[in-house]
C-alpha cells in the first residue's frame, strides 16, 4: 500500500505506475478472507481456490478501486492524467 501511495505522489502528469503480483482482482476474490491474511505473501483465495498476493490485490483496490486491469504474468499499470489515474493498458 505504501509503495503505491508514494508512487502516486511522485509520478508526473502523463506518467505511469507499473506493478506486478496482481494475480486476482478484487472483483474475483473473497475480500474479507483476503483481508484476514493481507500480510501473508501468498495465500489461497477461498472463492476462486487460486493462489494470490492478498496485499497487492487489496492495495490496488484500496488505492484505485476495482477498475485496474491486469495483463498476462500478473502485471498492472495506471497512467496519471491531471489528478486522476486511468488504465495504462
Amino acid at each position: 500500500m505504501s509503495d503505491i501511495e508514494n508512487s502516486k505522489r511522485l509520478v508526473d502528469n502523463g506518467g505511469i505506475i507499473v506493478g506486478d503480483d496482481f494475480d486476482l482482482s478484487i472483483n474475483e476474490v473473497d475480500r474479507q478472507a483476503l483481508g484476514r491474511v493481507r500480510e501473508t505473501d501468498v495465500a489461497r483465495d477461498p472463492k476462486t481456490g487460486k493462489l494470490c498476493h492478498p496485499g497487492v490485490t487489496l492495495a490496488i483496490a484500496g488505492q484505485f478501486g476495482d477498475w485496474v486491469k491486469k495483463v498476462p504474468h500478473t502485471f498492472w499499470a495506471v497512467r496519471k492524467i491531471d489528478d486522476k489515474f486511468v488504465n495504462a493498458l
